[in-house]
C-alpha cells in the first residue's frame, strides 16, 4: 500500500469536499477540509469561539498592514502546488462556511490571505481579498479601507483570465 503525497491528499480532499458541497452537506464538507488541512499542517476551527474570531480579524489587519496595491500586484504567481491546494481547500471551506458556519469566515480569510502573501497569488486571491474587504466593512467599520481592498481584489481577479468575476 502506497502512502499519498501531500499534493495527492490535498487534491483528493478537495474533490471529496466539492462532492459533499454539491450534495449540500456543508457541515461534513467543512469537517473533511479541516481534517485534510490539518494533515497539511494548517489548522482551522470548525466552531470558532469569539476570541478566535477576534484574533483572526486582528491577524488579518496585521498581515495587510503596509501592503498597498503595488505590493499586492507584485506578488508572484504561486508555484508551490501544495500551497495552491491548501489555498483551494481554504476557499472551498469559505463557501461551505458561508452557508453553514459564517463565524469561520474571518479565520479562513486570514489563513488564505497569509498563505497567499507567503506563497504567491492565484486565481482565488481576488476572492480572498474581496472577503477581507467585506470583513473590513461589516465587522471593523472601515468602509474606505474596504473600498481600496475591493479595488485590489478586482485588479488581482483581472490578472488571472480564468478567475471568477467579483
Amino acid at each position: 500500500q502506497k502512502e499519498l503525497t501531500e499534493l495527492q491528499l490535498g487534491n483528493l480532499g478537495y474533490y471529496y469536499a466539492n462532492a459533499l458541497f454539491v450534495q449540500q452537506d456543508f457541515r461534513k464538507s467543512i469537517l473533511v477540509i479541516a481534517e485534510i488541512l490539518h494533515a497539511l499542517n494548517v489548522t482551522i476551527s470548525t466552531q470558532p469561539k469569539l476570541s478566535k474570531i477576534i484574533f483572526s480579524m486582528i491577524s488579518l489587519q496585521k498581515d495587510m498592514r503596509g501592503k498597498d496595491m503595488a505590493f499586492i500586484e507584485q506578488l508572484p504567481t504561486v508555484s508551490d502546488k501544495v500551497a495552491l491546494v491548501k489555498i483551494k481547500l481554504l476557499q472551498n471551506a469559505m463557501g461551505a462556511a458561508y452557508l453553514y458556519a459564517p463565524k469561520m469566515i474571518p479565520e479562513l480569510t486570514a489563513k488564505q490571505l497569509n498563505l497567499s502573501i507567503k506563497s504567491g497569488a492565484s486565481d482565488l486571491f481576488g476572492l480572498c481579498l474581496a472577503c477581507y474587504g467585506f470583513i473590513l466593512s461589516m465587522y471593523s467599520n472601515k468602509p474606505k479601507e474596504a473600498q481600496k481592498t475591493y479595488g485590489i481584489a478586482v485588479t488581482m481577479n483581472d490578472r488571472f483570465s480564468d478567475a471568477v468575476a467579483i
